[in-house]
């Protein structure tokens, strides 16, 4: 389970990773001891945080105002609400 927090709202969502709970270390947010499976689970969870971080930082760039469903969708390759919104809007233009 991944939580993203932003401007004191949640999303939380399945990061599809299974963690036995008992190695996983909460303090340093990586799964514990060092062993194949966790170096995997570490490894991805990391990827996951980079593609997060610039999710964020695309939408910073922007200077548009967004939220923290906004950089879930980036992250997960979406149009952000917004992006959508006027997507949408441009496609009725089109097709009038």
């Amino acid at each position: 389970m991944c939580r993203l927090t932003f401007q004191g709202d949640r999303k939380a969502f399945s990061t599809g990773l299974f963690i036995n709970p008992n190695c996983w270390n909460s303090k340093q947010q990586k799964a514990k001891p060092p062993n194949d499976e966790n170096t995997f689970i570490n490894s991805q969870l990391s990827l996951i945080k980079n593609e997060i971080n610039q999710a964020f930082l695309f939408l910073q760039v922007n200077e548009e105002t967004f939220d923290v469903e906004d950089v879930f969708l980036q992250y997960k390759g979406k149009f952000p609400k917004r992006t959508k919104q006027y997507f949408m809007f441009l496609m009725n233009i089109m097709i009038s």
